[in-house]
């Protein structure tokens, strides 16, 4: 959501600063972009928002980019020897596809 071209809502948490008592941001939440401007996808625009307010509501400050780092990061450690060497693509329902390219010589 970082790269639309499109101005999807953004969402922020802020909390007070505890050195000056002003706003302070905390946490940002881009919805996916929508062509028809209307948001209303569960899968891909209220559940997430709804898991980021949850997050948020927990003290959970985690970014979007951060948690999809990770994301990847648990698909590329359980690839099996045969998807490393051939390259995969895993699919995931909130993030969307994750191409892992071919590794030659791989064990």
């Amino acid at each position: 959501a970082h790269y639309s071209q499109f101005l999807p809502p953004i969402l922020r948490a802020y909390e007070p600063s505890a050195e000056s008592g002003l706003p302070s941001l905390v946490s940002e939440f881009h919805i996916i972009e929508d062509l028809l401007t209307t948001w209303d996808v569960d899968a891909l625009h209220l559940k997430p928002l709804e898991e980021w307010i949850s997050r948020v509501y927990e003290g959970d400050y985690t970014s979007q980019e951060e948690r999809l780092t990770a994301r990847f990061k648990e698909y590329e450690a359980n690839l099996t020897r045969e998807e490393r060497r051939a390259g995969a693509k895993k699919v995931d329902p909130y993030f969307g596809a994750f191409t892992f390219p071919a590794v030659k010589g791989a064990m």
